[in-house]
């Protein structure tokens, strides 16, 4: 697991894994060698801690659209 503070981090190590590999969903890949990483944002285990279950099923639909994870969307989804 490879927790990152922004989202220039979390493309900048995303873009050197993928190279490669495979995206796969909810911030996994499979490196070129086959190795799977996951790569989040460092927010996410403070944003599931204090979701209500509304935030939180919001923010597991905006992860699971997406192979990468986007802060923003993710942010919208525990702000609305």
């Amino acid at each position: 697991m490879i927790p990152c503070k922004d989202q220039a981090e979390l493309d900048k190590f995303w873009a050197a894994l993928a190279d490669g590999g495979e995206e796969q969903s909810m911030g996994w890949l499979k490196d070129r060698w086959g190795l799977s990483w996951q790569v989040i944002p460092d927010k996410l285990d403070q944003w599931l801690l204090k979701a209500t279950p509304e935030q939180s099923t919001r923010l597991w639909a905006a992860l699971e659209k997406q192979p990468k994870p986007n802060f923003a969307d993710l942010e919208a989804a525990m702000e609305a």
